[in-house]
Order: structure tokens, then C-alpha cells, then sequence
């Protein structure tokens, strides 16, 4: 159907129709496109199959991520609906990483669902869905958060009882983990604890961080073990009882009992009292006084901290408990609560200092306690006995390698201190892909840069998810220039960098037309003839005379690197068609010459010549010249011109060509590939002789053009195209015929007939025509995103200039090509 123009003149023509216009492309312009030029000559056609491609856009998509909570444990979907034009390619990211098909993950309907089963903790992070197609790209973000019940590390299932001397503190801790950070109450006797200011709770914040690596480089932070610490400052009797730690979160509760004993400690013998004692002078007495000292134990903290002990499977280990008291401590060992003797698997060394496991098992781990008590009181210290078989010996080891790319122009000594990047040429609106490739660990972040500015994914330059591949659909000229990629991780950072130069095709000043350009110069002079080519490189030119390749000799000379070509003292064999040729890697191309060399009239014979006539008698005084193009002849007398007369002069019969007037003109039309005849005839006496010109210029004999049979047949052969000059000197009736025409056969060519009478001329004007023709494929794919705006050119050429409409899924366009048949073409 026809294109129709809007009224806010979205849809247009330019160019004389030339070009179709679509400044806002939209999902409806797709369609077949047909431009048809027609002539008299005939009609052609190109169609463009127009494809309006629409950016992705994801459902329920913004510029925050989508949070999601789960229990560890549980499965979840993240969704990612897209839409977009061509279908968009969808890929799922973990952390800015790929993800790739494992443990309980799984990715369906062509990408639009991640499914999660029996999450882990390690399954927490920050998940992309990316859409991409040629248009652009879009994502939606998840940070998927996974919740763990809480945990309290140790034993816990069993009470822990705990021993303190009156009057001094104890701290019960609650080493809790989980996710989100659990809270933690504590109960007394099964009733909320009362605080006081000899009783406090110390918060987290005072706890230590652990810091936990997995093996997949995801990090997590927890409250220590250590947890939370309930502290009894001066401890009572009435303190005394079953104290329980309740740990929740989101996910779960735990708790852990401890049951807790206030030790009254010895005192002094008579302590308070007054004793009066009495002796005689010079004999002896003793005072006694009966000092206890509670134990002490070296590496116990305040908080009462177990110390961490790891041994491995059938090995032994010795737990030391270094008791200081006065009077010396008994020393007693518990595991998780339950007192020990010395067995065929654990031994208690005399004085209980030492206690050794001689082939730890499985059940030997737990937590052991070492007691010291006297009169004065007691004291706890702990450990936390962890047993392992040598396979279970893991170790994260997290191997940070820094990125480094290869740089082929750095190896050995093909070091090239000029440069600091890769070449990499394109020639102009072709693409060009740019690699940023490291094996860093971790991952680095990868950013671009062009001439020291950043780069983001734009319509020109298209960055891949990533950042591995830049892109450049179509190069164009400002695109030139250093590209720098630019890897960071944990470990370092390294810089890639290529030079970009785009190519362009070669030109030469003054090519634009299709005729050549005269060059005219007089034989045995030197001439100039200049190709003034640019491009991206600079182009290489060369020269060819009648499709010969020229070299440089003493007739010929290159100048200015071949721009210029010199040929000295020219000649009548100079005349012919020279082609410059300008060439680089993006291209070439070529500009046509036509050289005429002129000479000078000269006159052959003596001169001057005396010459004797009988008074009444006939002379004859003949003038025979030389020259090119042919010259024309005058008589002086005395330096006078001659008047006519009948003493004077006896003029023969001028020549007068057949069917031709003084001003007239025949314009012949004939269809380019087909042939003509040409006829020029005259009857003067003597018989005259024919030369043909064209534009101006004699058809003379040269690589091209044989003159046989006296000049009655001239024969030209060009390239694949023949052509005949005809001429028949019976009759005086002389004709020119061409064969397989050419548009560069078109023009104004003269028939010439010279006698000593004087001369005539018959002008012919050939036009040769051209069917229409579109450059470019018959059919072209046309890709446009949706809002922007499209052109598709027409290029049609032929002769008279063909008429342009535009069809749209084979219809005409409507009122665009309306106004364009009454303005500029005649449009089917």
C-alpha cells in the first residue's frame, strides 16, 4: 500500500524521493519496502525488508532489587518475563558471574525461570536475569536472602553446671549462630532474669566478628561464637539456680541450660574473735592462723571461653589444667557435665593436672572440664574437644590471581616503545569487536574506556554483559582512537588497550561525474595531469593508458608519490583514455582522462615558392598543410585577402553535405547495448575528405582505432565494446556505424567534409539511454530499534533520470508519492 505521510511529518522523502524517511521508527512500520524507478527506457525495482527490533522490558522490573527470604533448605523461583523484538537471549547471574547448571539449580522456559532447590546459605546474593537482544538490553535484580535457624555451638542438649565462690562474678555464655542474627533472653528458673546493676547482659556489639570464607568466595559475617554473655557481677547465695539462654530468629528457636552453684568459701579459723594468750618469759609460744586461697587456673578468661582443641581421628592429645591455691586445689574432670575417671581410652595423671586421650574416637569429642576446689573456693576451665579424620581436614584456600592480559607486542624484543596498544583498523560502517579476556581470580570488574573517557553501552557502542566484548556496529570516523579496558580484583588490576583507526575509501578531488575530463596539450610539450586522491591510509596510486599499466620512463614520470603524472614531450601516440587508480585497504577508486594532443598547422613544400604563369594562362596555386585538428585555410594576396573575381580565382565546387541545413541539428535516441548508423554524404568535386569528431575531438588512429582501405573503414574496438566507423567513398556517400553503445558513447559528433573548395559540417547529437537501475542488493534487510528513526535509500541511476515511488508491502505509499508524482516523477 502506499506510504502515507503524517501530519507531524514522521514518514517523508528526500532527496528528489531518493531516500524513504521514518524518524521514529514503530512496531507497524515493519513491512516490505519497494522503491520502483521508471523511465522510458523501463522500469526496476529494490525492495527493503524493514524489521523494527523493540529493546527487552521485563516484568515487574525497577531500579531496585526484588527482595527475597528463605529458609534454608526450602526451594523458590525468581521470574523474568521479557518481552522484546527479535526474541531476547536471557541469561541468569550470580555476584556478576554466569550461573551454571548445578547443585539443586535450574533454569526453565527458555530462561524466563531460576529455580532454587533446598537453598543453602551459600545460595545468598544478588541474581540478575539479563535480556539482551541487537536492540539493547534490560535486567532485573534479586537479592536473595536465605535464613538459617539458630544454632548454639557446643553441647547444648544437656545442662552445663557451673561452680562460683560467693561474692564473685560469673559470666554465662551463649554461643549462638544463625541467620538473621538471632536474639537471645535469659531465664531464671523458667522467669524472665531481673537486671541489676550487679546483673548485666553484654550485648553483641562487644563480641567478636568470625569471619567465615566458603570455598565459592562468598562471605559471610556472624556474631561470634561468643555470642551473648550473661554476667552475675557479686554473686549471691540467691543466685544460685537454673539460668537458660533462648536464642531466636525468623527461622527457629534454640536454648541451652545452665545450671549454676554460689560457693562459700573458707575463712579464717576464729576469725572475728579475741584470743588472749599467755606465756612466761623465755619460753615459746606459736600463734596460729589458718589462711585459705582460692584456685586460680592459667588461660582462664572472664568471660570462661572454652579453649578450642582439634585432634585427628586415633591420635592422641592431653588437656592441661594449671592449677595455683592455698592450700593446693583437688582437681576434678568433667565431660559434658559427667564426671571422669581414668579408663582404657582416657588417662588422669597424678595430681589431675593433666588429662590424656590416648586414640581419640568420634565419642571423645565434647567439652571437658577441669574443676580446682579448696577451702576458699573453686575454679572452671573448659575445653572444647573437636575429633577429625584426616579427610575431613578441609582448608578454603582462596587463591587470588591478579589480572594480566597478553600483549603480543610486549614479547621478547618485539618490544615497540611508540606504542602501547594493539592496532586494530576497520574500515568505515563496518563492525568491530573489541576482546577484554583474563583468567583473574576472583573475577574481575571490567571497565571501558576511549581516550581516557568511560564507555557505557549506548547506540553506538554496545558493551556485552560482562564487559568481556565491546562493539561497534558501525564504525564511523570519530570512532577512532585508544580503547583501554581496565581489570580489577582483590589481588590487582592490569589494562588492555587497543589503537582503533577507521579506514576510509579512497577519493579523488573531481571524480564525481561520469565523463572524463579533457586534457589538451600541444605535441612536443610537456604536461601535467594531477590525481588528487585521500583516503584512510593514504591511498597508493597508479596509472593505466588504454587499460595498459603505465611505468615510469623517460617519457613518463610519477610525482608526488604518483598523484601527479608527468609526460614529457608529447605525441600524437600520447592521445587515448588514462585511468588513475587510487587504491587502499578500504577501497579504490578511479577517475577516466581524455588527452588530445594538438599540432600546430604547418605548410608542406618550399616557401617560399616562385612560381611563372603565361599572361592568360591557367595556375594553379596549391596549398597543402598539416596539422590536428585539421586547419583552416585563407588566401592573401600582397597580404590582402583575395576578392573574388574571375581573373583572380577559379574556386571548384565547395563540398555540401546531403539533407543538411546551415543550423541544422539530428538528435538521435537510441537504448543503451543497441546500435546506430550515422550517414554523411556529399557530392563535391573534387571528392572530399571525411572526418569524423566527437565532442570536439578527431577520431584519429590509435591502440583502439585502426584507419584501413585509404581511409574508407575505421574500425575502433574498446574493452567489450565494438564500434565501427563506416566510411564509403562510391557515391561519395560515407556512414558511421556503432555497435553495443555505451553511456560514455554519448554526445555531439560532427561529420566533417574538407575539399579544396572549402568545407561542411553535419552535426549529430547521440543520446544514449539507460534503463533504470538501484545499487545495492535486489532485497535488503533494514533493522531499526523502535522510537528511532529510519531511512532507507533508493540510489536508482539511468538516463533520462528514472521516476521514484515508494510501495509498502507492494501498495504505494499514499500521499508521499502522490505529491512525489507531481513534482518531481512518474511513479508505478
Amino acid at each position: 500500500s502506499p506510504v502515507l505521510a503524517d501530519s507531524a511529518g514522521r514518514v517523508r522523502t528526500l532527496s528528489g524521493g531518493r531516500q524513504l524517511q521514518i524518524s521514529i521508527a514503530e512496531e507497524s512500520d515493519a513491512g516490505l519496502y519497494t522503491c520502483v524507478a521508471s523511465n522510458v527506457a523501463g522500469t526496476a525495482k529494490k525492495d527493503y525488508s524493514l524489521q523494527v527490533y523493540i529493546r527487552p522490558t521485563i516484568a515487574n522490573s525497577g531500579n531496585h532489587p526484588t527482595e527475597i527470604i528463605v529458609t534454608r533448605g526450602k526451594s523458590i523461583s525468581l521470574e523474568c518475563e521479557v518481552e522484546g523484538i527479535p526474541q531476547p537471549t536471557v541469561t541468569w547471574m550470580k555476584e556478576g558471574r554466569p550461573l551454571t547448571k548445578g547443585r539443586g539449580m535450574e533454569v526453565t522456559d527458555e530462561g524466563h525461570i531460576l529455580q532454587l532447590k533446598n537453598v543453602h546459605v551459600s545460595d545468598t546474593g544478588r541474581y540478575v536475569c539479563v535480556a539482551v537482544n541487537i536492540a539493547g538490553m534490560t535486567d532485573r535484580k534479586y537479592d536473595l536472602s536465605v535464613h538459617t535457624p539458630p544454632s548454639i555451638i557446643g553441647n547444648h542438649r544437656t545442662p552445663e553446671n557451673i561452680s562460683v565462690v560467693e561474692k564473685n562474678s560469673v559470666s554465662l555464655t551463649c554461643e549462638a549462630a544463625g541467620i538473621p542474627l538471632p536474639s537471645i533472653a535469659w531465664l531464671k528458673d523458667g522467669w524472665p532474669v531481673n537486671f541489676s546493676s550487679s546483673l548485666r547482659i553484654l550485648s553483641a556489639l562487644h563480641s567478636k566478628l568470625v569471619k567465615l570464607q566458603i570455598s565459592f568466595c562468598v562471605t559471610w559475617w556472624f556474631a561470634s561464637p561468643g555470642g551473648r554473655t550473661l554476667r552475675l557481677m557479686q554473686t549471691r547465695m540467691e543466685d544460685a539456680g537454673q539460668y537458660t539462654c533462648v536464642v531466636r530468629n525468623a527461622a527457629g528457636e534454640e536454648r541451652k541450660t545452665f545450671g549454676l552453684s554460689v560457693l562459700v568459701p573458707p575463712h579464717i579459723v576464729g576469725e572475728n574473735t579475741f584470743e588472749d594468750v599467755k606465756v612466761k618469759e623465755k619460753q615459746s609460744v606459736a600463734l596460729t592462723c589458718e589462711v585459705t586461697v582460692s584456685p586460680t587456673i592459667a588461660g582462664v578468661d572472664s568471660d570462661g571461653i572454652p579453649e578450642d582443641v582439634t585432634v585427628i581421628l586415633n591420635s592422641p592429645t592431653s588437656l592441661v589444667c594449671e592449677a595455683y591455691s592455698y592450700p593446693p586445689a583437688t582437681i576434678t574432670w568433667f565431660k559434658n557435665g559427667t564426671p571422669l575417671e581414668s579408663n582404657r581410652n582416657i588417662r588422669i595423671l597424678p595430681g589431675g593436672r593433666t588429662l590424656q586421650i590416648l586414640n581419640a574416637q568420634k565419642d571423645s569429642a565434647g567439652r571437658y572440664s577441669c574443676v580446682a576446689t579448696n577451702e576458699a573456693g573453686e575454679m572452671i576451665k573448659h575445653y572444647e574437644v573437636k575429633v577429625y579424620s584426616e579427610d575431613e581436614l578441609d582448608f578454603d584456600v582462596n587463591i587470588q590471581v591478579p589480572p594480566s592480559f597478553h600483549k603480543l607486542w610486549e614479547i621478547g624484543n618485539m618490544l615497540d616503545t611508540g606504542r602501547s596498544g594493539e592496532a586494530k583498523d576497520v574500515i568505515i560502517n563496518n563492525p568491530i569487536s573489541l576482546y577484554c579476556e583474563t583468567n583473574a581470580a576472583p573475577p574481575p570488574t571490567l571497565t571501558w574506556y576511549k581516550d581516557g573517557h568511560p564507555l557505557t553501552s549506548s547506540d553506538r557502542v554496545l558493551i556485552l554483559p560482562g564487559g568481556r566484548v565491546l562493539q561497534i556496529p558501525r564504525a564511523k570516523v570519530e570512532d577512532a582512537g585508544r580503547y583501554m579496558c581496565v581489570a580489577v580484583n582483590e589481588a590487582g588490576e592490569d589494562s588492555l588497550q587497543y589503537d582503533v583507526r577507521v579506514l576510509l575509501p579512497p577519493v579523488i578531488q573531481g571524480a564525481d561525474s561520469d565523463l572524463p575530463e579533457e586534457v589538451t596539450v600541444l605535441v612536443n610539450k610537456s604536461m601535467l595531469v594531477e590525481c588528487l586522491s585521500s583516503g584512510s591510509p593514504t591511498p597508493r596510486n597508479s596509472w593505466q593508458k588504454d587499460g595498459q599499466f603505465l611505468l615510469e620512463d623517460e617519457h613518463h614520470k610519477f610525482l608526488s608519490n604518483g598523484r601527479i603524472l608527468q609526460i614529457l614531450n608529447t605525441q600524437i601516440t600520447d592521445i587515448g583514455r588514462y585511468v588513475c587508480i587510487a587504491e587502499n585497504t578500504a577501497g579504490s577508486a578511479k577517475k577516466y582522462f581524455n588527452l588530445n594532443v594538438h599540432v600546430p598547422p604547418s605548410v608542406i613544400g618550399p616557401n617560399p615558392e616562385n612560381l611563372t604563369v603565361v599572361v592568360n594562362n591557367f595556375i594553379s596555386l596549391t596549398c597543402e598543410v598539416s596539422g590536428f585538428p585539421p586547419p583552416d585555410l585563407s588566401w592573401l594576396k600582397n597580404e590582402q585577402p583575395i576578392k573574388l573575381n574571375t581573373n583572380a580565382l577559379i574556386v571548384p565546387v565547395p563540398p555540401s553535405i546531403k539533407d543538411h541545413g546551415s543550423e541544422s541539428l539530428s538528435v538521435v535516441n537510441v537504448r543503451e547495448g543497441t546500435s546506430v548508423s550515422l550517414e554523411c554524404e556529399s557530392n563535391a568535386v573534387p571528392p572530399p575528405v571525411i572526418t569524423w569528431y566527437k565532442n570536439g575531438r578527431m577520431l584519429t588512429e590509435s591502440t583502439q582505432l585502426e584507419i584501413l582501405a585509404d581511409g574508407q573503414m575505421l574500425h575502433i574496438t574498446k574493452a567489450e565494446v565494438h564500434l565501427l566507423f563506416l566510411f564509403v567513398c562510391h557515391d561519395s556517400l560515407v556512414g558511421l556505424w556503432k555497435g553495443e553503445l555505451e553511456v560514455s558513447d554519448t554526445g555531439q559528433y560532427v561529420c566533417r567534409a574538407i575539399n579544396v573548395a572549402g568545407r561542411d559540417d553535419k552535426n549529430f547529437h547521440l543520446n544514449v539511454y539507460v534503463p533504470p537501475s538501484i545499487e545495492g542488493p535486489e532485497k535488503e534487510v533494514i533493522v531499526e530499534t523502535i522510537s528511532n528513526p529510519v531511512t532507507l535509500t533508493c540510489d536508482a541511476t539511468g538516463i533520462p533520470p528514472p521516476m521514484i515511488a515508494w510501495l509498502k508491502n507492494h501498495k504505494p505509499i499514499g500521499n508521499v508519492a502522490v505529491h512525489f508524482f507531481m513534482t518531481v516523477f512518474f511513479c508505478s
